[in-house]
């Protein structure tokens, strides 16, 4: 967001082409990160312990609510600050899945990632996955099948 520290070390960094009124313009940096596996392993040298922490405030301020993190590239420091996993798998190979399987071939711990707790397939039907996402739900958080 405008101001925050990650965007301010972003413009430090990259510099403020990649700001949009004064916040990250994400579909920019992406593009530009996604040509080069350096920029891309700088950005999230940058961006990983920023997202780690406001992550660990959410977790620290929800104490018994659950809280939902939305990680497009699992590693073992997101994934430890999780009790559930549930993982859905996308049946088409979207920019993000084709990243997100680049990504996890070059994690050589991938192996030793938790298991999810559900994975559910994303249909791309609203209502199907809607109602396959609430199961998720009662299975991860609720333990009810």
């Amino acid at each position: 967001k405008k101001g925050n520290i990650g965007a301010k070390k972003i413009e430090t960094f990259f510099g403020d082409e990649f700001l949009k009124d004064g916040a990250v313009n994400r579909s920019k940096l992406g593009r530009f990160v996604a040509k080069d596996e350096k920029k891309l392993r700088i950005l999230e040298k940058i961006i990983h312990p920023v997202i780690l922490s406001e992550v660990q405030k959410q977790i620290d301020q929800a104490k018994s609510q659950p809280i939902f993190i939305e990680i497009n590239a699992p590693s073992e420091k997101f994934l430890k600050l999780c009790s559930k996993i549930i993982l859905i798998e996308s049946p088409q190979k979207t920019r993000t899945e084709k990243i997100k399987t680049e990504y996890l071939s070059r994690i050589d711990k991938f192996k030793q990632l938790p298991t999810p707790n559900v994975t559910i397939k994303n249909t791309y039907d609203k209502k199907t996955f809607e109602s396959k996402l609430k199961n998720a739900y009662n299975q991860a958080i609720h333990h009810k099948p």
